[in-house]
């Protein structure tokens, strides 16, 4: 019949688009396995790069645009609803960095104010599998070691975020995360907190506090060690200026040569610093 015919066609029409629009409304209404069952026809339609394309202004959603506004890639926007399956996360990062266009992998992405997908992920208390999944996953720049404008890690969101139901579950989080960047317990942000710092002005349960202090206070001699070996270290040996202190010349440097900009054809005093001061300014300047 003509609609068992139009059926094969139409569902091939369909599967080929998920506009963005969409998928931010099958996030926010927690449709995971509807969206998995569409990506997973990805390699058999060759779906475009429909998730990193802006779509059209009439078929924006409020919840679109304001994710649009932010900047936020659907990874970003994905994770903000805290999946259960990390499939979907897998299957979302796969299309992303199929049709990216050689951009950053998805894991890297940055919003507006520089969140990666993990930062947003920790603030909104994603499960553990799905933490695991963004700190191990494919990335040119490790996720765990990006600063966001504020400078903050993500350990600092991690230790100050709400999201989680239970201090296990806050526990659990921030051991991934420590995991993956133990030495940013020493770390500070914009406004000089360290992740300990930070956790104790946002009043996080005890439990994350002392995980926390054991850790920077584990790494703090380290740290010491490390900066007190590079301030020991002698400067490399500057480069003589070719010009005396008793010279009346405005002197403006070349490179390194210091070179008088008066127009001369006096030979500069020789040193045995550069090869340079053989020669005439004119020479030089040439």
């Amino acid at each position: 019949t003509p609609s068992s015919a139009s059926s094969p066609h139409k569902k091939k029409q369909q599967a080929r688009r998920l506009p963005r629009a969409a998928f931010c409304d099958l996030c926010k209404a927690r449709k995971f396995e509807q969206i998995l069952s569409i990506l997973r026809q990805d390699e058999k339609y060759n779906i475009p790069a429909w998730l990193a394309g802006q779509s059209s202004r009439n078929s924006r959603s409020k919840s679109e645009s304001m994710h649009t506004f932010r900047g936020e890639s659907p990874l970003h926007m994905l994770v903000q609803y805290n999946p259960g399956n990390v499939s979907v996360v897998d299957a979302v990062a796969a299309v992303l960095n199929r049709h990216g266009n050689n951009v950053p992998p998805a894991e890297d992405a940055m919003d507006m104010l520089g969140n990666t997908p993990l930062h947003t992920a920790v603030l909104h208390g994603c499960n553990p599998t799905i933490l695991q999944r963004l700190v191990s996953g494919p990335s040119l720049v490790m996720p765990a070691l990006t600063r966001n404008a504020r400078q903050q890690l993500p350990l600092h969101v991690v230790c100050t975020t709400k999201s989680y139901a239970s201090a296990t579950q806050h526990v659990v989080a921030l051991d991934i995360v420590l995991q993956a960047h133990p030495e940013g317990v020493t770390a500070t942000d914009q406004m000089n907190n360290t992740p300990y710092a930070a956790a104790l002005k946002a009043r996080a349960p005890s439990q994350v506090l002392e995980l926390l202090q054991a850790q920077e206070g584990a790494w703090k001699p380290a740290v010491a060690a490390a900066t007190a070996k590079k301030s020991s270290t002698p400067p490399p040996a500057s480069v003589v200026g070719c010009c005396n202190d008793n010279d009346d010349d405005d002197v403006s440097s070349i490179g390194s040569c210091g070179v008088s900009m008066i127009p001369s054809n006096k030979q500069l005093k020789k040193t045995t610093e550069s090869k340079f001061h053989d020669v005439s300014i004119n020479e030089v300047l040439k």
